[in-house]
């Protein structure tokens, strides 16, 4: 297994780890969002596109997203190798890069951000080797209220991983985006990860 494949074996995993079922325990906790957070909401909108973009929409899921045509959009077979772990994914190569979404129902209309924010805290150094967290910050897209969260880690040899992860909650709904690639490619394809995720949307 090369680098590229360990990243990806990682991230997969980490998806399918119990991780997921402590930091939407908090999720599921009844907080309100909003009233502890002391942040700004930022807006956050799609960038320029430089290439011709497709769009994919759920219906049965409740979202939708426009991706550059040079990504590749992964089959239900492709799919079915993650175990469930996504709902939707893109994969680009010349860099390699890589996007998901994961759909999560709530009991609760409100998800306190900030709160899932200090779960990952805890949960991330212990499950990602020499994770180190680069920013977080809340933002709006498109009228939803999301957590992004963005940092660094260890994916084997010499491979280093970074990672962008944005939490949006809906009432109905948490969305979870990840964007990824390696630190020496993730400055070209950013610009891809902000239009993809800038023009997600919720139904």
């Amino acid at each position: 297994m090369n680098g590229t494949d360990e990243a990806k074996t990682t991230g997969a995993n980490w998806l399918r780890s119990p991780i997921w079922l402590v930091l939407f325990s908090i999720v599921l906790a009844s907080l309100v969002a909003g009233s502890v957070l002391g942040r700004p909401l930022f807006k956050l909108g799609p960038g320029k596109p430089t290439i011709a973009l497709k769009e994919y929409r759920d219906d049965d899921l409740g979202f939708s997203l426009k991706y550059p045509g040079n990504w590749h959009k992964l089959s239900p077979e492709e799919l079915a190798k993650s175990q469930g772990a996504f709902a939707f994914a893109i994969r680009r190569s010349n860099p390699d890069a890589f996007f998901s979404v994961k759909t999560q129902e709530v009991k609760s209309r409100h998800v306190d951000l900030k709160q899932v924010a200090g779960a990952l805290d805890n949960a991330m150094p212990k499950n990602f080797k020499d994770f180190k967290k680069i920013a977080q910050s809340i933002i709006d897209i498109n009228g939803n209220r999301a957590l992004k969260y963005d940092y660094v880690f260890s994916a084997g040899p010499r491979v280093i991983v970074r990672e962008e992860l944005t939490i949006i909650s809906t009432q109905k709904k948490v969305f979870h985006l990840t964007a990824w690639s390696s630190t020496t490619d993730f400055g070209r394809v950013r610009p891809d990860f902000d239009q993809i995720t800038g023009s997600f949307t919720t139904q």
